[in-house]
């Protein structure tokens, strides 16, 4: 997509704005031989950090081995478990005779082999002799040490969607297995990024009671960007298709969405699409409806999907509510009883439409699902 305003893909060098630390911290992290995990709601950057982090690092000569794949769509341990060890081993091994090699010596005794037949119909380096247990998920889960030290490189596994593990059957056989290699083997000569956008389910793995990675993985929150910085960038992206717009404006829409670029860029785009000169605020307007005319469908699909409790604790986030369990709130929103409002705050968190850092305070993830909900949806209700 040629335009200043991308909103289909990553961002890297001077289009991500306001990551310099960011990729700094995580560059610096990643030299140490440190895990990380990063949860953020989605399209905010993660992937865009993980990128330029690793772009910077090549620059910088470190020629450790990456691989990377998304956990995406996965709903069986079989499935994670061979596209782990294959993305591993294409780091190192390029032909069959390397694929056989390595599955055979360094998965030795497993279940894990390496089919002729599969790799010839299906591509698939890794393949099993029965079902996986738990020592064979040890054994794959140390595959990257074991191909780092022969390679006598430091090997960086990049797990993508990792909140999708908790879909999986087998998710604490999984992540026990995951968390014992990790613990077996913190000598820095392999480290992990697990990303994720889900945050209710980022936090289940990495931070509630009874958590996994208690050692040897770190979290890494990425900094709130600042309005102003991406007021900045967006007026350049104008500038140079001969444009102006009010700079007020600007940064009264990047708060508005709560500095989300994605959604950002997605509503520039409608405003540069929509205008020829100069940029007003009927423009702003026209953008807006436009954007919201696109999410509205996805908007009513997410709501009907929901009880008509749930719907009220929504409408009482919405309203600035804090003290949910007090008698009046209970009341005036229809919640039936602080204990039900326990239960809803759960239904929420788990349907990932609400979080909290802390507190009583709660905020709608989505930005422009929060605008909607409180300019259109609820604007019935006065």
């Amino acid at each position: 997509m040629d335009t200043p305003f991308p909103f289909d893909t990553y961002v890297t060098g001077k289009d991500l704005v306001g990551r310099r630390r960011d990729c700094d911290l995580l560059g610096t992290m990643i030299s140490q031989g440190i895990s990380v995990y990063m949860r953020e709601p989605p399209k905010s950057g993660i992937s865009s950090v993980v990128r330029q982090t690793l772009f910077e690092r090549r620059l910088q000569g470190d020629h450790m081995l990456v691989a990377g794949l998304s956990l995406m769509g996965m709903r069986r341990p079989e499935a994670l478990l061979r596209r782990f060890g294959e993305a591993a081993i294409r780091c190192c091994a390029t032909t069959p005779d390397e694929f056989r090699e390595t599955v055979g010596t360094l998965l030795k005794n497993t279940c894990f082999v390496f089919d002729e037949k599969e790799y010839a119909e299906k591509d698939n380096i890794i393949s099993y002799a029965r079902t996986p247990n738990v020592s064979d998920m040890e054994e794959m889960f140390s595959l990257p040490w074991r191909l780092a030290a022969r390679q006598g490189k430091r090997m960086l596994m990049v797990l993508d969607s990792f909140d999708e593990i908790v879909e999986f059957d087998d998710a604490g056989k999984l992540l026990d297995s995951m968390e014992k290699a990790i613990g077996a083997n913190a000598n820095g000569q392999c480290s992990f990024i697990f990303c994720g956008s889900r945050v209710d389910a980022m936090k289940h793995i990495f931070e509630d009671a009874g958590h996994w990675f208690r050692r040897g993985v770190k979290r890494l929150a990425l900094s709130p960007l600042d309005p102003k910085d991406i007021a900045a960038q967006v007026l350049k992206g104008f500038l140079s298709g001969g444009k102006v717009i009010d700079k007020d404006m600007l940064t009264d829409t990047c708060e508005k969405l709560r500095c989300n670029v994605w959604y950002i860029n997605q509503f520039f785009y409608l405003c540069d699409t929509l205008s020829r000169g100069y940029i007003v605020q009927s423009t702003f307007d026209d953008a807006l409806s436009c954007m919201l005319a696109v999410h509205e469908v996805r908007f009513r699909v997410l709501v009907d999907s929901l009880t008509t409790f749930q719907v009220s604790l929504l409408h009482a986030i919405c309203d600035g509510v804090t003290k949910f369990t007090s008698a009046e709130v209970i009341s005036r929103y229809g919640l039936s009883s602080s204990a039900n409002v326990k239960r809803l705050k759960d239904a929420l968190k788990k349907k990932e439409i609400i979080t909290s850092e802390g507190g009583d305070t709660y905020e709608i993830i989505d930005p422009l699902f929060d605008y909607w909900l409180k300019n259109k949806y609820f604007r019935q209700y006065g």
